[in-house]
């Protein structure tokens, strides 16, 4: 965990980060699938990765019928026995950084003669159908939110459909014209026909955002395999993996909780809630690690009560809404409800349908880092966060856990390049030293008699300050030099007015710096000729790398 303490995003336009280098993904692969293999046969942790096999198998063919429900290319040479990447991310617009994790891991696995997996983490929330977007009016830029679909509530992307179809379409023009006449080429010209050619009322946005990143990378020569998150929890493994915790609740959550304050502790985090918040506990129920996802109420927190004979589920206002038996006759129970086949046998919840369970961010990564990847490429984010589930992993389930990589990266619009410089620091501190020193700031006429006896005084008091070993003496020393500085500051006239005024005026200038400059702008907004060469460049220097 120690290599990554110092993964931050760089600052300069253009630059990529890397934990480990290149040149060393290789033998990381390798040492993950001999780490995979080596573990002793007859344990708890061999059963669970007994089921690897499995879920590839049942990984490819979901993302064959994905594909063809959606109309993507298939990549050459795709088997489930050779080595699998894992790149993940929630389908939405986002910054070039997080993009370059997928170009660098495509790269690495053609060399590798890998399969490059890119599971959509359709199971979060969509929190905004909008981008950010500098509009360029009345000679000067400011920020607006363009929408690509008609508002609504949050809700996990995997239930958040199309609403305003006209809306979509007209999403690349807008943007365009939010840019002005001396924009450049968007990517969102070549990106955004593909998610309007699959566009229909009641789509999944996050599919249509998903398959039209699929098809320019896919263009570019470097597209892998699409899966959203909330195919493959329909899958028997999937099933067995939450099974297995939910019926061992009690040790899952002891270790849970005992590791989260221990990484907290060891790496000084202060939030309750970083980097994932402890499970609860209401009376003798536990919470469970994932989600109860609902048609209507979206997500849900859970706890489960454990008899020996049953599980009970309860709701977070208290309410059992699910009985199931445990061991084995708790997968079955996992696949009817994952798929939605089975009604809830409880009145409090009629109105409203249960579709199933989902992972939390480290159940997910748990599963898939298990079950499914021989390496997994994070972002600096996930990669946070994960060094915990390498702890997870270890004292859990009792082997050491593959090692990850981490790639990001920075870029900037053009724009950054005419946001004006400001100076806000150095007239702060121009201000500060002023008003504690305005005598140095005064230039008295040798006829401004009174003046210059209020300066020599000031000097004089400093002199005696330097001088005085007494603490009460220096204390009204002081008390008199404050005195003699606010009547020294009424000499400068308006200097302060116009300290506040260039100030406030840099201010701006600053805030304005700031968004023009910022690394969060989506890719689709960015100049299509320098994302398509910055990203098919790294896809390249991974595939060379040995």
């Amino acid at each position: 965990m120690s290599r990554l303490t110092h993964v931050r995003a760089p600052e300069e336009h253009g630059a990529v980060v890397c934990d480990p280098a290149p040149q060393r993904w290789r033998h990381l692969l390798t040492s993950n699938l001999q780490r995979f293999a080596q573990v002793p046969a007859g344990t708890a942790s061999s059963a669970v990765l007994l089921w690897r096999g499995l879920m590839r198998r049942q990984m490819v063919s979901l993302a064959q019928v994905f594909h063809r429900q959606w109309g993507l290319p298939w990549p050459n040479h795709v088997r489930a026995d050779k080595p699998i990447l894992i790149v993940g991310h929630q389908p939405e617009l986002f910054h070039p950084g997080v993009w370059a994790k997928y170009f660098a891991g495509a790269g690495f696995a053609r060399s590798y003669g890998a399969t490059l997996v890119s599971v959509i983490m359709d199971t979060d929330v969509l929190r905004s159908r909008s981008v950010l977007v500098p509009r360029y009016a009345d000679g000067r830029w400011e920020p607006v939110y363009v929408h690509y679909d008609a508002p609504a509530p949050e809700q996990p992307h995997e239930l958040c459909r199309l609403h305003d179809v006209d809306c979509f379409v007209s999403f690349a023009e807008r943007v365009s014209k939010c840019l002005g006449e001396k924009s450049w080429q968007p990517v969102v010209e070549d990106f955004w026909p593909a998610a309007v050619d699959r566009a229909s009322p009641g789509a999944v946005v996050g599919h249509l955002l998903a398959c039209a990143r699929h098809m320019l990378e896919s263009q570019w020569g470097y597209g892998g395999l699409e899966i959203p998150l909330s195919v493959l929890v329909h899958s028997e493994p999937f099933c067995r993996f939450a099974a297995s915790i939910l019926d061992d609740l009690p040790r899952f959550y002891e270790t849970f909780n005992s590791l989260l304050r221990q990484f907290r502790s060891t790496w000084r985090v202060r939030s309750k809630t970083h980097p994932v918040p402890d499970l609860s506990r209401q009376g003798d129920a536990l919470e469970a690690p994932f989600w109860a996802l609902w048609e209507k109420r979206g997500r849900q927190r859970f706890f489960l009560r454990l008899a020996p004979q049953c599980i009970e589920w309860v709701s977070e206002r208290g309410d059992v809404f699910l009985r199931s038996p445990r061991g084995d006759a708790l997968i079955a129970e996992l696949v009817h409800r994952c798929a939605g086949e089975k009604p809830i046998p409880h009145t409090a919840w009629e109105d409203d349908r249960f579709l199933g369970i989902r992972p939390r961010a480290t159940t997910a990564t748990l599963f898939l880092r298990i079950y499914l990847a021989d390496l997994f490429v994070h972002g600096i984010g996930g990669a946070f966060y994960d060094r915990f589930t390498d702890e997870l992993i270890r004292c859990y389930y009792g082997f050491e856990p593959p090692a990850f990589v981490v790639v990001s990266g920075t870029w900037r619009l053009p724009l950054c390049q005419e946001a004006p410089p400001a100076q806000v620091h150095a007239l702060r501190q121009r201000r500060r030293y002023a008003y504690c020193n305005p005598h140095l700031f005064l230039e008295p006429s040798p006829s401004d008699a009174s003046l210059q006896s209020l300066v020599q005084k000031r000097r004089d008091l400093v002199v005696a300050i330097e001088h005085s070993t007494r603490r009460d003496e220096r204390a009204s020393l002081h008390r008199h030099i404050h005195e003699l500085n606010r009547i020294l500051r009424e000499y400068l006239g308006g200097f302060f007015e116009e300290m506040d005024r260039l100030i406030a005026q840099n201010e701006e200038k600053l805030r304005l710096r700031q968004f023009l400059c910022s690394r969060e702008f989506s890719f689709v907004l960015h100049p299509r000729q320098d994302i398509r060469q910055a990203m098919t460049q790294l896809g390249r220097m991974w595939s060379r790398a040995e």
